[in-house]
């Protein structure tokens, strides 16, 4: 931007802003946004909120995460068949601690043996999380679906939504999950 001549940059931050960044870019980041040289966005008040307090700044403006709602059928159908299919889609990172959600599936197994849970996505702790579930014995009900492009009819294919991270700025898989009208478990998060 800088080559280009840009005199305002506009910068969309995703998630908390101290998990965002680190404590050297951090300080850049102050740098350019009290100079008025970039202007952070939130994309939740959680996330506008965050950035003014690590920034120190009066006022930051949010604009929402947003998807296109035409794309997702909501659930008419609420009847379980013949397993529970739970679903999670995240990136395998600490952030997203799939390891907690092993550990409360196995409750789960524990009183519905027809659940499942399906995990889609990828990331540097996918075999952390593959190891975790053979070491919990729960690995026969655990599907690991990988990238999939068609998240739309896993959604409508699935009974309950789940989402276990830390934080999270706005996740767009919840708002999935609430366009397609099934239910959702979740940590308390932004």
């Amino acid at each position: 931007a800088k080559m280009a001549n840009i005199k305002k940059i506009i910068y969309t931050v995703h998630n908390l802003a101290d998990k965002e960044q680190s404590l050297i870019s951090g300080l850049y980041s102050k740098n350019k946004y009290r100079n008025n040289k970039i202007i952070p966005v939130g994309i939740s008040p959680i996330v506008t909120e965050s950035i003014c307090k690590r920034y120190k700044l009066q006022k930051v403006d949010t604009i929402f995460n947003g998807i296109y709602l035409d794309k997702y059928i909501p659930k008419r159908d609420y009847t379980i068949e013949e397993n529970i299919v739970i679903l999670n889609i995240a990136r395998f990172t600490q952030q997203k601690n799939h390891i907690r959600l092993l550990r409360v599936f196995k409750h789960i197994l524990s009183e519905f043996s027809n659940a499942t849970l399906r995990l889609i996505g990828e990331g540097e702790l996918l075999e952390k999380v593959k190891s975790e579930a053979c070491r919990l014995g729960i690995e026969n009900h655990v599907e690991f679906y990988g990238i999939r492009e068609d998240i739309e009819m896993q959604m409508n294919k699935a009974d309950i939504f789940v989402l276990s991270s830390d934080y999270e700025g706005m996740p767009i898989t919840l708002i999935e999950a609430m366009a397609s009208a099934i239910p959702i478990v979740s940590t308390n998060v932004g």
